[in-house]
Protein backbone atom coordinates (compact mmCIF):
# COMPACT_ATOMS: atom_id res chain seq x y z
CA UNK A 1 0.00 0.00 0.00
CA UNK A 2 2.88 2.33 0.81
CA UNK A 3 4.33 1.68 -2.64
CA UNK A 4 1.03 2.68 -4.24
CA UNK A 5 0.89 5.90 -2.23
CA UNK A 6 4.50 6.68 -3.09
CA UNK A 7 3.83 6.00 -6.78
CA UNK A 8 0.82 8.35 -6.69
CA UNK A 9 2.78 11.07 -4.91
CA UNK A 10 5.66 10.78 -7.40
CA UNK A 11 3.44 10.71 -10.50
CA UNK A 12 0.18 12.46 -9.60
CA UNK A 13 0.43 14.95 -12.47
CA UNK A 14 0.68 12.18 -15.07
CA UNK A 15 -1.98 10.13 -13.35
CA UNK A 16 -4.46 13.02 -13.25
CA UNK A 17 -3.77 13.96 -16.89
CA UNK A 18 -4.23 10.36 -18.00
CA UNK A 19 -7.38 10.02 -15.92
CA UNK A 20 -8.78 13.24 -17.45
CA UNK A 21 -8.15 11.97 -20.99
CA UNK A 22 -9.67 8.56 -20.24
CA UNK A 23 -12.78 10.02 -18.59
CA UNK A 24 -13.38 12.58 -21.34
CA UNK A 25 -12.82 9.93 -24.02
CA UNK A 26 -15.48 7.73 -22.42
CA UNK A 27 -17.77 10.77 -22.02
CA UNK A 28 -17.29 11.79 -25.66
CA UNK A 29 -18.01 8.28 -26.89
CA UNK A 30 -21.14 8.10 -24.73
CA UNK A 31 -22.48 11.42 -26.01
CA UNK A 32 -22.10 10.40 -29.67
CA UNK A 33 -25.13 8.12 -29.50
CA UNK A 34 -27.68 10.93 -29.78
CA UNK A 35 -28.61 12.23 -33.21
CA UNK A 36 -27.97 15.90 -34.03
CA UNK A 37 -31.72 16.50 -33.97
CA UNK A 38 -31.95 15.15 -30.41
CA UNK A 39 -29.03 17.39 -29.36
CA UNK A 40 -30.82 20.44 -30.77
CA UNK A 41 -33.97 19.45 -28.89
CA UNK A 42 -31.95 18.88 -25.71
CA UNK A 43 -30.23 22.26 -26.13
CA UNK A 44 -33.54 24.08 -26.47
CA UNK A 45 -34.81 22.64 -23.20
CA UNK A 46 -31.49 22.58 -21.28
CA UNK A 47 -29.11 25.20 -22.70
CA UNK A 48 -26.84 25.32 -19.65
CA UNK A 49 -26.42 21.53 -19.59
CA UNK A 50 -25.79 21.44 -23.31
CA UNK A 51 -23.07 24.08 -22.99
CA UNK A 52 -21.46 22.17 -20.12
CA UNK A 53 -21.41 19.02 -22.26
CA UNK A 54 -19.97 21.04 -25.14
CA UNK A 55 -17.24 22.40 -22.82
CA UNK A 56 -16.26 18.97 -21.49
CA UNK A 57 -16.10 17.60 -25.03
CA UNK A 58 -13.93 20.50 -26.17
CA UNK A 59 -11.49 20.21 -23.27
CA UNK A 60 -11.02 16.47 -23.50
CA UNK A 61 -9.92 13.75 -25.83
CA UNK A 62 -12.29 12.80 -28.64
CA UNK A 63 -11.20 9.32 -29.78
CA UNK A 64 -13.26 9.36 -32.98
CA UNK A 65 -11.78 12.67 -34.13
CA UNK A 66 -8.31 11.55 -33.05
CA UNK A 67 -8.54 8.36 -35.12
CA UNK A 68 -9.84 10.28 -38.15
CA UNK A 69 -7.03 12.83 -37.83
CA UNK A 70 -4.43 10.08 -37.43
CA UNK A 71 -5.75 8.31 -40.55
CA UNK A 72 -5.64 11.56 -42.53
CA UNK A 73 -2.11 12.23 -41.30
CA UNK A 74 -0.86 8.78 -42.22
CA UNK A 75 -2.55 8.79 -45.63
CA UNK A 76 -1.48 12.37 -46.39
CA UNK A 77 -5.01 13.26 -47.46
CA UNK A 78 -7.26 16.09 -46.33
CA UNK A 79 -9.48 15.36 -43.35
CA UNK A 80 -13.09 15.01 -44.48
Amino acid sequence: MEDLIRFYNDNYTWILATLWFVLTAVFNLATRFKTPEKWVEFGETNPRSQNLIRLVRALGLDPVKAIKALGAFLSGKELS
